[in-house]
């Protein structure tokens, strides 16, 4: 799972496991620690994913660390910068590579976030939804 902070131009992947509403709510977990500003009202905006709208769990979670949820329209990737990262993480990581281990595939994604972190012009500019 990931997500982009839109007001500091910085990206967080988190893998704990199968996309599901236990890691969902573990996710929304992290990313209140994760938050820069824990006072200002944090929005998260995802997809339609059964792991993100199904559970009234997750739901609860989110009301109680005070996040606001706003769901995407089914099946428009384009407007979810999300997408964004993955792709431009497939591109720098794997298109012309392929990992020998699963661990080696992992410590390449969090240095690449890292590394990424340190320019958030280049992030906002990669990950901004762009209507042209």
């Amino acid at each position: 799972m990931g997500a982009y902070d839109f007001s500091h131009g910085q990206c967080l992947i988190w893998h704990q496991g199968a996309c599901n509403s236990d890691n969902t709510v573990a996710f929304l977990q992290h990313l209140a620690q994760w938050n820069p500003v824990p006072d200002q009202q944090t929005i998260i905006i995802w997809d339609g994913a059964s792991w993100h709208s199904k559970a009234a769990i997750v739901r609860q979670q989110a009301d109680a660390l005070g996040f606001s949820l706003i769901q995407l329209p089914s099946y428009s990737p384009d407007l979810n910068p999300i997408e964004g990262l993955w792709k431009w993480m497939r591109e720098d990581l794997t298109q012309h590579h392929c990992y020998k281990y699963l661990y080696q595939l992992e410590h390449a994604c969090l240095a690449f976030i890292e590394r990424i972190n340190l320019d958030p012009e280049t992030i906002i500019s990669r990950l901004w939804p762009k209507f042209e």
